[in-house]
This record gives structure tokens, sequence and C-alpha cells, in this order.
């Protein structure tokens, strides 16, 4: 008998392991969605509008959100009006079985309560010590504050900091602390924001009373004079000491202090730190990222830029450079994860956007994280509307207006969030599972050394990579050190290397995971990141072109279509566990569908057109017949009159073209004659990239500044917001086994005859065809959801190079596609 139950037990483990590596992660769907938005609380919003911003949240599948003072709000900052917003919002989430998480500050960066601690005690603002050589030789020290920014050194400036805030939001609501309340986003804390008064050409150290006296303490000398012997010459000892005592005093009194905190009141604490992206800024933040950010229960990272290469390169579509994965930020919150023993982390994402970033981006950026151990994704920025504070402050003003992303009902893809919802858990499931990581890279307290460089080349080599404290053990195969010099010592074998290229070559010819991704040649893929797990599973996703690669692993060679931006997960056996359909890879037959009549393009929004005022006072367009035009014209921050052909466009007649215009805009309809005709600006008033003067909006088409009653054949929407309906009559093969849609990236739902066959986020837009309708013709409705972003135009973004034109919209860079292509995939013969 004992010995049958063994069998039976053994048999059961050995079915639970099966199941847990194959298809655990299809059992999620009853899980939370990760996804968090940052809701920004611009204006002065009632209840009502509070209560249908959770309510569409919900309808898209969204189950927690990050409440966010930011600029653009109207309520003054942790006055009682502000803790009622706050508890309504915390009350109504119970009510809805969703998950808050409060924001420490108002604006960034955490620890001074709107500058409110500096204002009640100046003796707790920021203190550094300035050091710069004089003309006769000598090296001058002085120590000065930045009124600016919180002493985050100081044990006073941070329990006042938690009063102000922490205690404030425990007082009002402390009975959803640890159940709707479930963490406290702190943002970029740093003891070195020196301020705009800082001599930019002097050195400059964070400082407390009693550093110095510390400094003697481990070293035996005095550090005004290490600083000085030191100037002149590249080995700069003091720095490390330092940098040890800056982490400690850093990890003690502000991330242990709030951690401490949030644990006595059951909340976690989370966020980021400042400046993680490379080491000669992120050490001088906090000391040392590692220590600071292990205190964290819930550990945070921001990627707001939303990476598209793994390493340098030239974007030719959208020709500028792309933007780089953050090697060291992902590191450094996959450290801190592990070191809470692989709980999960958070990640701030997108708030740089742009806009109208194509989902398949948005997808990978969220599985790019997860790799490194992030399961909750705070979507950046969820904003009530659009307005930014337009205020005296120029830089404010320009920073606050020059990005734009949108998580609100302003998308017309917004309800169709619970797909994303869908998937990000799967990818928050992974982020728990341990990893294989057969190098370790010590982050040592050195300044000059490419680290990122190192973990930039690991990953592109397909190798996996985790970060060590100096001194620090680990089981790692390969244990790696970089120097200032660029030069790469391994500790297990004592080989040295003179460059990084040598040392990942080695690494490679010496351990390699047992994933690798290879080109029809049998060459490395590149542009591709391998994450592998303990389990047998692994992760791949693609920084290049769409393309067929073949896949390595221990169950055997499988070939794969990896899409542009495309993601790929596999189970322990090796079968693809993705929740897209792919392309086919190999020999299947694809051919293109043919329409039997022309299709029927309909726009269910409206197309728009955008008046510029940059150089002139007076734009010019013409109307090729009479039409019904909408002109919304700015009534918030800077406000001006408009005319048409010398007429004032007054008053607000019409509704608000979309949600986050609502308040901010006068939305005047007016039947308009053919011919040419003027807009004139009256008075001075600035343009925005994403705040416009004007916008005209209607349903027209538009070729350049010409405009004509629209017709239906998807010509002339460079423009079109809202949802585009095409409709179309195609004989559907008998053999066809998959129906493909071109769509440039665009999230679309497809019907055949009436019937939805779902919306697709990202490409490829792939959809199974049911048998029934296979072998005849069918009626084929595409519906088109497609971003705000071409509300704002193009030329704005190119005036002048600079940020406006980094992070334009990608419709910026392409006409609006007037019908999508249909694909059909045939079975194998």
């Amino acid at each position: 008998m004992g010995r049958k139950l063994y069998i039976f037990a053994a048999a059961v483990i050995a079915a639970l392991n099966f199941f847990n590596k194959t298809c655990a992660y299809e059992n999620i769907s009853d899980r939370k969605s990760p996804l968090v938005p940052m809701l920004a609380l611009n204006g002065k919003p009632s209840q009502a509008q509070l209560d249908l911003w959770l309510a569409d949240f919900k309808k898209a599948g969204i189950e927690s959100f990050l409440i966010y003072g930011r600029t653009g709000c109207e309520i003054e900052y942790m006055s009682e009006n502000w803790m009622d917003v706050c508890n309504f919002l915390v009350r109504r989430a119970g009510d809805l079985d969703m998950d808050v998480y409060l924001y420490d500050e108002f604006d960034w960066p955490s620890g001074t309560a709107k500058k409110r601690v500096m204002r009640d005690k100046p003796d707790c603002a920021l203190k550094y010590l300035e050091a710069k050589r004089n003309p006769s030789g000598n090296v001058d020290f002085r120590v000065r504050t930045n009124p600016n920014m919180a002493d985050l050194f100081s044990a006073e400036a941070v329990d006042y900091f938690i009063g102000l805030t922490h205690e404030k939001y425990y007082k009002r609501f402390p009975d959803a602390f640890g159940k709707t309340v479930k963490a406290v986003f702190t943002d970029e804390p740093s003891v070195s924001y020196y301020g705009s008064e800082a001599d930019k050409n002097a050195l400059k150290i964070p400082y407390f009373n009693g550093i110095e006296e510390e400094y003697f303490r481990r070293v035996g000398r005095n550090l005004r004079d290490d600083i000085t012997s030191g100037w002149d010459s590249n080995v700069q000892p003091w720095k490390e000491t330092i940098l040890r005592i800056i982490s400690k005093r850093f990890s003690e009194n502000y991330s242990g202090k709030l951690a401490d905190w949030c644990a006595e009141h059951r909340i976690k604490l989370t966020g980021h730190l400042m400046s993680e992206t490379y080491s000669k800024n992120a050490l001088w933040t906090c000391g040392h990222p590692l220590r600071a950010l292990s205190k964290f229960q819930l550990p945070g990272m921001d990627e707001i830029s939303t990476a598209t290469a793994m390493s340098p390169r030239y974007d030719e579509v959208r020709k500028m450079m792309a933007r780089n994965v953050e090697w060291l930020t992902l590191h450094t919150v996959m450290y801190a994860a592990e070191k809470n023993g692989n709980r999960g982390a958070l990640g701030e994402l997108f708030a740089l956007g742009p806009c109208d970033t194509p989902f398949g981006i948005y997808r990978r950026e969220i599985w790019q994280v997860a790799a490194f151990g992030v399961d909750t994704y705070v979507l950046a920025i969820s904003q009530l509307d659009l307005r930014v504070r337009l205020s005296d402050d120029p830089y404010l003003t320009y920073f606050m207006s020059t990005y734009m992303n949108s998580w609100t009902p302003n998308q017309s893809w917004f309800y169709d969030l619970k797909n994303f919802s869908e998937d990000a858990k799967i990818a928050a499931y992974f982020a728990k599972k341990d990893r294989f990581c057969e190098i370790a890279v010590r982050y040592k307290y050195d300044d000059k050394s490419d680290l990122v460089g190192l973990l930039r080349q690991i990953a592109c080599a397909q190798l996996s990579s985790k970060l060590l404290l100096d001194g620090e053990k680990s089981d790692a195969s390969i244990i790696a050190t970089i120097d200032s010099k660029g030069c790469v010592y391994e500790e297990v074998s004592g080989k040295h290397f003179e460059k990084i290229s040598d040392f990942v070559a080695w690494a490679e010819s010496v351990s390699g995971g047992k994933v690798s991704v290879r080109n029809a040649d049998g060459s490395k893929a590149p542009d591709v990141f391998v994450r592998e797990f303990e389990d047998g599973s692994y992760i791949i996703l693609n920084y290049g072109q769409s393309r067929n690669l073949a896949v390595l692993s221990p169950s055997g060679k499988k070939t794969v279509n990896l899409e542009e931006f495309g993601v790929c997960f596999f189970d322990a056996l090796g079968n693809v566990r993705d929740t897209a359909l792919r392309r086919p890879a190999g020999k299947v037959k694809s051919v293109q569908g043919v329409d039997a009549r022309s299709p029927v393009v309909r726009m269910l929004g409206q197309n728009s057109m955008r008046p510029l005022f940059l150089n002139s006072k007076q734009f010019a367009f013409k109307t090729e017949n009479d039409i019904e035009l909408i002109f919304s014209v700015r009534k918030y921050g800077n406000t001006c009159k408009i005319s048409l052909d010398g007429e004032v466009l007054d008053g607000n007649n019409a509704g608000a073209i979309l949600p986050g215009f609502s308040g901010l805009y006068n939305t005047v309809k007016r039947q308009v004659k053919a011919g040419n005709h003027i807009l004139e600006l009256q008075g001075d008033a600035a343009e925005f990239s994403y705040l416009p003067l004007a916008v005209i909006s209607g349903n027209f088409s538009r070729i350049g500044n010409v405009l004509k009653e629209y017709s239906g054949d998807g010509k002339g929407l460079d423009g079109a917001f809202g949802k585009i309906e095409e409709t179309r009559c195609i004989r559907i093969p008998e053999n066809a086994g998959l129906i493909e849609l071109q769509t440039a990236q665009v999230p679309s739902e497809l019907f055949i005859d009436g019937k939805s066959l779902g919306t697709k986020l990202w490409s490829p837009h792939i959809w199974k065809i049911p048998p029934d309708c296979r072998g005849r013709e069918a009626e084929i409705k595409i519906v088109r959801k497609p971003s705000f972003g071409r509300i704002f135009g193009r030329e704005i973004f190119f005036t002048k190079k600079d940020n406006n034109y980094l992070y334009r919209p990608y419709s910026a860079d392409s006409d609006f596609l007037p019908v999508c292509g249909v694909i059909f995939h045939l079975d194998a013969d």
C-alpha cells in the first residue's frame, strides 16, 4: 500500500510540474490587471467626473490607479479639498474592488511636500559642498544650499515630509490602508539636486553636517585635502568613500524611513530613484541605487521614453537616433526585486509618449521590464483633460507641453485595454519566475566605468546578466568587473580583457544560455533579446524588422515568425505559448484579398486640420464646397480670439470634439461657403505642441490646406481621430485558415458578415476564419481605432529639432492609410 501511495504521489507531482511548465499562465485571468494608470487630477474635477472616470477604467478592464498631483491640477495640494478628492477616490475604489496607489509629492522630485518642507524649515534645504580652483591655483570650498529641494539626509526634514503627506493620508482613511490602498509611490528623490544657482564649472558633492568628520573617521584624512591633492589626477579615491557614506545615510534616512513607515501602516513603499540610467549619475543621487532601492517593498523603475532599440542606432524612418533600452535601470530594479524575494516590482512607463505609439511597442516594453522582475505597470499619463500649467517658468511650460501620452477615452482604443490587461497578466506571471543568469556583473562605487556598455553587449549577445554589489558573493559561473578604462576582469577564471567585446566573445564560448536565436544562415540573430528561466521556459523580444528566425533550445529547433516589435514566449517544453496568432513561418501560401466592389470608408469620428500661427497671425485655407466646420478655440492659458474672415469665432455652440478638450476650448460650429478663407489671431498667444491654439474639424477630406466634403473613399484623412469603419465584400478562399489585415499598426476590430471576431491592438492583426465563412463571398468590416495623435498636426513638430521633434507623434511621419490590405493565409496542402 505504501509503495502504491508513493507511486501515485510521484505521478501527481509529475503531472503538476508538467502543468506548471506548460499552461499555468493560462489560469490567471481571474487575477487583477497589473496595469495601473497614473491618474493626473487636472483642473478641479467634480465627484461626478471622478465617478465617471473610474467607471471608464472598469469598463476598460483597469482595476488599479495611482492618484497623481501634478502641473495642471488646480486644487491646493494637501488642502481639505485635496483630501476630500482623494478620500472620494479611495472610497469609490473600494466600492468597485479597485486598488489605489498614493503619490507622495506634487510633481517631482519627492521629499518636499510641494516645497513646504523648506518653506517651513529653511534649515532643511538641500546642502552641497562646492569646490572650485581659483585664479591663484588653489581650490576654494564652500557649503551651499538649494532652497527648492529638501535635505533628504536630514532626519528632521524627512520626518516632517512624512508628517505633511503620509500621515495626513493615513489620518483621513486609515481603514483603507492595506486593503484598498496598496502602496505609496515616491518619485525621483535625490541628494544631488543642486539647483539653477549652482556653479556649472565647480565640483559639487552632496553634503550633510558631519560628513567630513565621518570621512576622517573612515580614512584618517581630511576630505578637502584629498579632493585638492587629486584635483588634476584621474585617480580620486575619495569618491568611493564619500559614495559609501552617502549611500548609508540615504538608505537609512530616506528609503529606510519611508519603507519602515509603510510597513507599520500595512502598505508598501514603491516608486523609483533618480537617474538610474548611467552609473555616473545614479551613484551621486543616492550613494548606491542597489542599496537604496532594496529598501523598497515594491522596488520600482521608470522607462518613460519607451525604448525602440537594444543598442545605439539611427532610425531611418523617424530620422533620429532610436531610444535605447535602459539596461542599467532594468538590472537595478531586478537586483532590488530579487533582494525582496522576487515578489515583483513596479515600472513607470510611457509618460513621454508619443500618444500614438504603436501598441506593439507598448507591449514589448511591458515584456521587457517583466523579464527583469517587474509585474506592476504604471501607465503614464491618464489625465482628466489635456491642460498643463502655462506658467511664468518657461522651462516648466515647455516641458509640460512638449510631451503627450494619454491612457484615456480620448483614445478610440481605450475600452479595448482589457485585451492589453490579459496579455500583461501573463507578462507579470513570467516576472516572478526564477531567472537564469550565467553572468554576474559588479556595480562598484565607480562613476567612470562603462557599466551600461558591458550590460548592453551581454544582452545583445543573447546572454543574461545580473548585478552584484562590491564584495557580494555569487554562484554565477562568470563574475565580471569593468574599470574606468573599459577593461574587464573575470573573477572565476582570473582572466583580463582589454575590451568589452573580447570579454563577451569569451563568455559566449565558455557559457551561453540554453536558448539561441539564429538567422536562416545559422548566424546569431541581431536585435533579439532572450530571457531564460530556471524552469526551462523563455521569452524572445524582437527589436528588428519582421523576420523568420530559428530558435534553438534543448527541445530542438523551431522556426517562428517574429514580427516587428514582436514578443514570443515558450513553455519549458519549447512550445510557442502566445496570446496572439502569428504569421505562418515557412512555405505556407498567402494570397491578397480581392474586393468584389470598392470598399466604403466611413468616419465614426471626425477629420481635423490644425491652423498654425507660428510666424504669422493669419492662416489661409480653402473649401471646395459649402461645408459645416467646427472650430475649437483655446480658452485656457494665453487665451486669445480668432476670427474667420473678419468675424470673431465666439460662443460655444457645439460639444467638445474630445473629452480632453472639455473646458479648455470654445467649440464653434459654422456653415462655411466654398472659397478662400482666412483665420486671424487677434492679440498674442503661444502655440504649444500638444495644446493647439485652434483645431478645425468636421466631415471633410483635405489635401494640404484644401478641404472638401468627404466622399467615403478613405482619402485625405490625415487628421482623422475617432474610429474608422471600412466595409467591403471579398470572396474567402476555401482553404483559407487565417485572415491578416494590414492596418499600419492601428488597433482594429474585424467583423465577418456582421459578427465580431474581436479587436487586435498590436500587429500582426490576424484572426482565425470561421469554417462556415470559407469558400464564399462575405462582408468584411474593419473598424480601425487610431490614436488622436493626428489632431496635433505635423508642422509644429518640425519647426526646431528639439524634444518637439524627438517626441512628435508617429503619425507625423506618415500619411493616413486610406484602406487596409487584406491577406489570406492558406492551410498547408
